[in-house]
């Protein structure tokens, strides 16, 4: 089977060799592509085979299975992508809706009803940024500078807002909170989220899921973010974070990916999620990833994907979001018009 591991980048990458590596092994024919390598007329691609200490040139039929990311998906790259949807199967789409309409619709499912949280868009309008605090009560603001103490707004009655901020505690009316916005705030590149009380301390994590070689989603990674609560800030780095995470967490995570390809009728490969979990085990969803970051974890991402590769050559897993993106058209006039092509380059 071929696979197409499609990416932006002139060069492959790190995490292209490592997964080349493990498909030599296990006799998947693995090409690194580019939107641009595509050539719809003669329906070949132009990319670059791993030999196992480089990278070659190479002309092929177009790949069985692309792993792609959501970066490729350009205006530019528009006619390559709807060609390829209805030639290969792709491990990702782009959704008929964002992120935020896939969590409202998770809200109306009861067991994720009070765990999708929506993080505040970092805006510079105050509009944005009041009602953010007003629904949510509790706020907790990072700046964007690392050493910056963060701010805890709570929203008490109408017109009053209790803001902590190291060991001081202001009250300010909405004209005050409103100067402070303006003249500090909007001016960083800042994030803002629900707020934790102490006695309920929470954590952010970002909860890295893919699918192994039986096509069941599993945990790769976990990495700690930051402390909600305002006491310290960090990026975990030794990937040893999944100790700090309850069954219930990974669970849930899984679980939510499940109801996230339910929704938006796909098939996907790899997810990622922010999750907060508090102390008490409670656990809220910030943000879903669907082309996350794999550098914390590339060997594990690489078997992964191998893995994966593997189980879709047995399977031949089919494509809900079209029936046209999973199965593969056999237009016969085509591929004797794309012979020709071929004999005529000899």
């Amino acid at each position: 089977m071929k696979v197409g591991y499609m990416r932006n980048a002139k060069e492959p990458t790190k995490l292209a060799e490592l997964t080349a590596s493990k498909c030599i092994k296990n006799a998947i024919d693995f090409i690194y592509i580019r939107p641009k390598d595509i050539d719809i007329e003669n329906q070949i691609v132009k990319g670059q085979k791993f030999t196992g200490d480089q990278w070659k040139e190479i002309e092929s039929d177009i790949p069985d299975f692309i792993d792609v990311t959501p970066y490729c998906y350009k205006k530019k790259n528009r006619r390559v992508m709807n060609f390829l949807s209805k030639h290969s199967f792709l491990s990702y789409q782009p959704l008929k809706y964002g992120t935020n309409k896939i969590k409202e619709s998770l809200k109306e499912d009861e067991p994720f009803l009070q765990q999708i949280a929506i993080k505040g868009n970092r805006r510079k309008q105050f509009e944005y940024f009041k009602k953010f605090i007003d629904e949510s009560k509790d706020v907790i603001i990072f700046l964007s500078k690392e050493k910056s103490a963060p701010y805890i707004i709570h929203n008490q009655e109408e017109d009053k807002y209790v803001i902590e901020r190291l060991s001081q505690i202001t009250t300010y009316n909405e004209k005050e909170l409103k100067t402070l916005f303006q003249s500090v705030i909007s001016n960083e590149n800042y994030k803002i989220y629900k707020y934790f009380p102490f006695d309920d301390q929470a954590r952010l994590h970002r909860i890295d899921l893919q699918k192994n070689g039986e096509g069941e989603w599993n945990l790769v990674n976990s990495s700690l973010i930051e402390d909600l609560n305002g006491l310290h800030r960090k990026m975990n780095t030794n990937n040893n974070e999944s100790k700090l995470l309850s069954e219930k967490a990974i669970n849930t995570s899984i679980m939510l990916a499940k109801k996230i390809e339910e929704i938006t009728k796909s098939n996907l490969m790899i997810l990622s999620f922010d999750v907060a979990v508090s102390k008490q085990d409670k656990i809220y969803f910030y943000e879903i990833l669907f082309g996350p970051s794999t550098t914390l974890f590339e060997h594990k991402s690489a078997a992964y994907r191998m893995s994966y590769y593997s189980y879709f050559k047995k399977n031949k897993v089919s494509n809900q979001a079209s029936i046209e993106t999973g199965a593969k058209n056999v237009d016969h006039k085509k591929k004797f018009t794309r012979l020709l092509n071929l004999i005529q380059r000899v």
